[in-house]
């Protein structure tokens, strides 16, 4: 009776584990292969990551002051889109910024906002990321031309 116990413990914990393995939170994080930084454009990369149906809308809080960003739409996030489970139900979005000042510092938070998860921040709810748009350089006069 006893070693019958132990299989039936020992095969509860095998189930839990294999759950728990298959089992994924939501994760968002910042996709560098997918960012660009120009000297007066900006290219910006997340990646969001889940294994459950996920509805929210994915925001970008962006700007030169940290303590004055202004938050922006970048999509609509369905759980009807058809997210592949072999990616690891991987999805990529893109933020573009066009007319920025040349070597100058920005910033930037990610969010996502569902109804049924909670919300998420990338770097964090209160960090932020940032970067510094490239110099450029003049070939003509009042031409500027960037480096690919």
């Amino acid at each position: 009776m006893v070693m019958l116990v132990k299989r039936i413990i020992l095969l509860i914990n095998v189930f839990l584990l294999c759950f728990s393995i298959n089992a994924q939170d939501i994760i968002i994080s910042q996709d560098f292969t997918e960012t660009e930084i120009r000297t007066k454009r900006v290219e910006l990369g997340l990646e969001v990551n889940h294994g459950v149906n996920l509805s929210g809308d994915l925001y970008i809080s962006f700007g030169t002051n940290t303590s004055s960003l202004t938050t922006q739409l970048v999509a609509t996030v369905s759980s009807t889109q058809n997210y592949d489970s072999k990616t690891d139900y991987l999805q990529k979005f893109t933020f573009s910024q066009d007319n920025l000042t040349a070597n100058t510092s920005y910033y930037y938070r990610w969010q996502l906002s569902t109804n049924e998860n909670g919300t998420f921040y990338s770097p964090s709810e209160t960090g932020t990321s940032s970067f510094t748009t490239l110099t450029g350089f003049n070939v003509l006069p009042l031409q500027v031309f960037e480096i690919p």
